[in-house]
């Protein structure tokens, strides 16, 4: 912090922060309450097997509250406990709520984003939602084995923005959360990005990749496989993601 009083008010700045995400995580969940750890198996297609525990558990919601901004990491993160911990036990609602300071995008006053998501209220059964969760699951398990092979054309908050409604300004947000400004790095300046592309790789460069023989998805909606991945991953959660900003 710089000396003096313009390290105070910076301070000041921040304490009034923490103190509003503070009071909005009150009011979204019980912090009072103690957190527990599940383990969860889950037979996929395939013969494959997830394994695991998750955190963070408050009956039957896994809270996370933070001083970071809310990302489109978070909120993966958040679906993919729901949807494991869903497939295990699916007798039981499980649903998520993060907590943090305000996401890229929200509104200008805003300081605060809440995100809440679970199973779609119309399963109303333990099975409905059992296949529910593992049906979504075999897409993100399905992404991870192409993602071993090759770098795919998936960029956390520019494959959200792209994803996210209205459909209209979709690619207009993307390139947004894609392309470096003046001393506003993005994400083509990642180090990773970098490794794969060079420096510099144009937004519109991503886009004009077509999708290949096995990547059908949305082929009736969509041409460009940047647009097909990020929907492929982030529909899902999209239909069932409440987001407030306040």
């Amino acid at each position: 912090m710089p000396p003096g009083r313009i390290g105070e008010q910076q301070l000041d700045e921040l304490a009034s922060l923490v103190d509003a995400v503070m009071y909005v995580a009150r009011t979204a969940i019980d912090l009072t309450a103690g957190q527990q750890s599940v383990d969860v198996r889950i037979a996929l297609p395939g013969e494959r097997f997830l394994r695991g525990t998750i955190s963070g558990l408050v009956g039957d919601v896994v809270r996370h509250v933070g001083f970071s901004r809310v990302s489109a990491q978070q909120r993966l993160g958040a679906w993919a406990r729901v949807l494991a911990l869903t497939a295990a036990l699916p007798e039981r609602t499980f649903s998520a709520v993060t907590v943090g300071r305000a996401r890229s995008g929200a509104p200008r006053r805003s300081r605060v984003t809440v995100t809440r998501l679970g199973p779609p209220a119309a399963l109303t059964t333990a099975r409905a939602r059992g296949d529910w969760a593992k049906e979504e699951l075999r897409k993100l398990v399905d992404l991870y084995d192409r993602g071993m092979c090759e770098p795919l054309p998936l960029y956390r908050e520019t494959s959200a923005a792209l994803a996210a409604p209205p459909t209209t300004s979709a690619h207009r947000r993307a390139d947004l959360a894609w392309t470096s400004q003046f001393a506003r790095p993005r994400e083509d300046r990642e180090e990773e990005h970098v490794l794969v592309f060079g420096q510099d790789r144009a937004f519109g460069d991503l886009l004009a990749e077509p999708p290949r023989d096995d990547e059908d998805w949305f082929a009736d909606r969509y041409t460009s496989r940047l647009e097909r991945y990020a929907h492929r991953l982030w529909d899902g959660l999209l239909a069932v993601e409440e987001v407030s900003d306040q």
